[in-house]
């Protein structure tokens, strides 16, 4: 007998989930950082190295929580609707929430 996403012997990796849900907010806040601290910093203030600093962390957060959603399917495992939405709601400003 295998075991598939539905199966009830299926062993969740907790802390893979608990990192990817850490990751997931901290991408977010990174998100709001940008938005409501970064811009205005440059626009208001004439500090363009606060978005280059900040949008380079928020780039780089952005690329590890789509990884690890990707490595997420296996290692969790994750569900390939829940796989998909995650990279979806990732993509959309403030998709923690």
């Amino acid at each position: 007998m295998t075991m598939t996403e539905n199966s009830p012997t299926t062993r969740i990796n907790r802390s893979f989930l608990l990192a990817l849900i850490i990751m997931g907010l901290v991408e977010g806040f990174s998100t709001l950082a940008l938005f409501f601290v970064a811009m205005p910093m440059k626009y208001m203030m004439d500090m363009p190295m606060a978005v280059t600093v900040t949008g380079g962390l928020h780039g780089l957060f952005f690329v590890v929580l789509i990884l690890m959603f990707i490595v997420g399917k296996t290692r969790v495992p994750l569900s390939t609707g829940m796989t998909i939405l995650g990279m979806l709601y990732t993509c959309k400003a403030i998709g923690f929430l």
